[in-house]
């Protein structure tokens, strides 16, 4: 296995930079063929109960009420067939930990990082981790974590250098990385950037995005900005810190933004600036989050991602959850409003469109499938959880799932069993660059070594999360 070059995530208690490049989606082999999948469809203007969607070469071929057989053989889910859900906040490798809890509240991000209880916790046994070679091993452990959450695009890979392509064959595979590999056709020349501690980019880089963001090369800036309490002045700081580096402005997407207030708010929405709201997190860490609401009435636009597992959700689905029940009390969306920030919103941010994030003909097929229950679709998908997932498929590959439809669907494929919140799943690891071949390289080997290497450093590889 080949280890990238390390990046350290956002929740890094050392004083470094940390850039991660978005690059082209690369393309995941269509392993499954021509299928058609029958069940409800959420499409962006309705939803379609006994609907039919069929994926071809990797993309939807059509979306619509059943009616003649579709192309390769067709399969009743009888489930909610719905776009996959793109993560443009997480940090994968540090996924396996269990979930944190210090005990405390803090001020902001730099007091926890500096924090004896983190180092104890979490930096020293994760420094030991990536030193022990095991980086693409938590990588992995973390998009697989990804996929039973709902995701089928993650930003937060464990490294990544477009100079080094090499370096990033242990995280080409399973998830759509979004750090490295967007190729989405049209505009697979337009990359992203990801940065943790933006304010402490060297000069010339950042006069690079700001140049890259003008021209239109440099589709999405993804930047950590005002992480703390509402009311901490340091953390509000960032905001005229980010203004002072000219990053108001279209194509920029700002990651927390807890301690920023409504004023903020009106010049981000006023420059084009989104938003990338991570509450449970905040919640854990700050006792508070982003005034959510404001930025709302400014007219921002949102995202929703689960940041990391330690005090986040450990995935899209979770996190959705959540904020599916903070919304009974703050009555701020609508139903199909809290799953479009899971899923077109996230693609519109990201500056792609809505290629991914969409059930439409001609876009990538990219899907989640959740079983059926006797509420609404809607409804359906914001009380979802990980023993839900019936199906994922990227780029038309079914990767992970319940037993007997990924059975079906890979019927001649090297299939490995998983127990995911008392439900047997199977995961299709396939040819993924860095895996090995999964005969020899399975997913249960990845997690006993993860788990030997934490217990030595005095802790133990955390469960997926199934509330």
């Amino acid at each position: 296995m080949r280890h990238a070059r390390r990046a350290r995530g956002a929740c890094e208690g050392l004083v470094v930079v940390a850039t991660v490049l978005l690059g082209t989606l690369s393309p995941v082999s269509a392993r499954g063929g021509s299928y058609t999948l029958q069940g409800t469809l959420l499409t962006p203007k309705e939803t379609i109960e006994g609907g039919s969607l069929t994926v071809q070469d990797g993309k939807i071929l059509q979306v619509g009420k059943r009616g003649a057989p579709g192309a390769g053989p067709t399969i009743d889910v009888q489930g909610v067939i719905m776009p996959g859900m793109i993560d443009l906040h997480d940090h994968l490798t540090w996924n396996v930990f269990p979930q944190w809890k210090p005990g405390r509240l803090f001020e902001n991000r730099y007091e926890w990082e500096e924090s004896a209880e983190y180092s104890r916790a979490l930096k020293d046994p994760e420094a030991s981790l990536i030193s022990g070679g095991l980086g693409c091993d938590g990588d992995l452990f973390g998009e697989v974590k990804a996929l039973a959450g709902g995701a089928t695009s993650v930003v937060g890979s464990y490294a990544g250098r477009r100079d080094h392509p090499g370096e990033n064959a242990c995280i080409e595979g399973l998830t759509r990385s979004l750090d490295f590999y967007p190729q989405l056709g049209k505009d697979g020349d337009r990359a992203g950037a990801y940065e943790i501690f933006p304010f402490e980019v060297a000069p010339e880089r950042m006069d690079l995005y700001r140049h890259h963001l003008a021209d239109g090369s440099l589709a999405c800036l993804l930047i950590h900005v005002a992480e703390g309490s509402p009311t901490d002045a340091s953390a509000h700081r960032e905001f005229r810190m980010l203004k002072a580096q000219v990053l108001l402005r279209k194509g920029v997407a700002v990651i927390h933004g807890v301690a920023f207030r409504q004023e903020d708010f009106r010049d981000m929405a006023a420059n084009g600036v989104a938003l990338v709201w991570s509450p449970r997190s905040n919640y854990e860490l700050y006792g508070a989050t982003t005034r959510i609401e404001e930025a709302r009435r400014a007219g921002v636009t949102i995202a929703l991602a689960p940041d990391w597992s330690p005090t986040g959700s450990a995935g899209m689905l979770q996190e959705l959850r959540y904020v599916a029940k903070w919304n009974q009390h703050n009555k701020l969306f609508q139903d199909g409003e809290l799953i479009e920030l899971t899923t077109s919103t996230p693609a519109e941010v990201a500056g792609f469109g809505s290629e991914p994030g969409t059930l439409a003909p001609g876009r990538q097929a990219d899907l989640l499938v959740l079983k059926s229950s006797n509420k609404s679709a809607s409804a359906t998908v914001l009380s979802a959880g990980p023993a839900d997932v019936e199906l994922v498929v990227v780029g038309g590959t079914p990767l992970y799932g319940d037993a007997r439809l990924m059975a079906q669907l890979l019927a001649k494929a090297n299939l490995e069993a998983l127990s995911i919140c008392g439900v047997q799943k199977a995961l299709y690891m396939g040819d993924t660059p860095g895996a090995g071949n999964a005969a020899e390289e399975s997913f249960a080997k990845i997690r006993q070594r993860l788990d030997d290497a934490l217990r030595r450093s005095g802790t133990a590889l955390g469960p997926f999360e199934c509330q």
